[in-house]
């Protein structure tokens, strides 16, 4: 009833498994060790169906239950995403240590959640240093994070791709297709120091650009929301509006309103 880890890492065939059906008689995952060493060799997407009846070791503690909502598992990079029946995605667990984390920007083709409790046990055993993301800066803006659920609030350099060739993102201009910056979007980007809004956002959520380096930023008077917290207290911040708009909460400059130009 019992699918060990060893059952996949000790097979050689796990270098080139893409998908993995779970028979009926098993009900749980992994043993008392590491979910992570399960899938431990393998090489590319590997794809679990058949999980009604299935028990995650080591995953459950973090408030993620296989249920008749879930069809698949789906492992990459060292990473954790649940399929759901309405073709939905979730990314529930980072499932190893490491320095360098590579996330994609895309599962499948789909976009998918950042799961709260993807990356908690940073919060246990350190930092990383590197993330590396492997889709487009409109996907990152994309993810609807949670508290806590950004995984830059456990890393210190952020990375994207031009051509294969990874930069480390220090400036940021906001696509034209994202009109709403959601909450902790680019919190804890240490080293970004440049971002520019395009006259089409309106609104800008709380902790959106805190604990970041940005040393200004000018905002269109498209914005007409901004909720507390959304910049750090050492921006200085240019608006096109000549008075602080209603929609904007107090305390959205953080707590140094002499930074504010108006």
């Amino acid at each position: 009833k019992i699918l060990a880890s060893s059952a996949i890492k000790n097979n050689i065939g796990a270098k080139s498994l893409y998908s993995l059906v779970i028979p009926q008689t098993v009900t749980t995952l992994g043993d008392n060790t590491n979910l992570y060493s399960l899938f431990n060799g393998c090489y590319y997407v590997c794809e679990v169906y058949n999980l009604s009846s299935v028990e995650l070791t080591n995953v459950n503690k973090f408030a993620y239950h296989t249920s008749n909502e879930s069809s698949s598992l789906i492992y990459y990079n060292n990473l954790l995403f649940v399929k759901y029946n309405d073709d939905t995605y979730e990314l529930i667990k980072y499932l190893y240590y490491s320095d360098d984390v590579y996330l994609p920007g895309k599962i499948n083709g789909s976009n998918y959640k950042m799961g709260v409790n993807a990356f908690t046990d940073y919060t246990i055993f350190g930092h990383f240093k590197n993330l590396y993301f492997e889709g487009t800066l409109e996907d990152w803006c994309n993810f609807e994070f949670t508290t806590n659920s950004n995984p830059m609030m456990r890393a210190t350099h952020f990375f994207m791709y031009n051509n294969g060739v990874a930069y480390e993102v220090t400036s940021v201009t906001i696509p034209e297709s994202i009109t709403i910056i959601g909450p902790s979007q680019f919190a804890s980007f240490e080293y970004l120091t440049s971002i520019t809004l395009h006259s089409k956002v309106t609104t800008i959520y709380s902790g959106s650009f805190n604990n970041s380096r940005i040393e200004e930023v000018y905002i269109p008077a498209s914005v007409t929301k901004i909720t507390r917290g959304a910049f750090s207290s050492t921006t200085r911040i240019y608006c096109e509006a000549e008075s602080k708009p209603e929609g904007w909460a107090n305390g959205w400059c953080g707590s140094n309103e002499n930074l504010v130009v108006w």
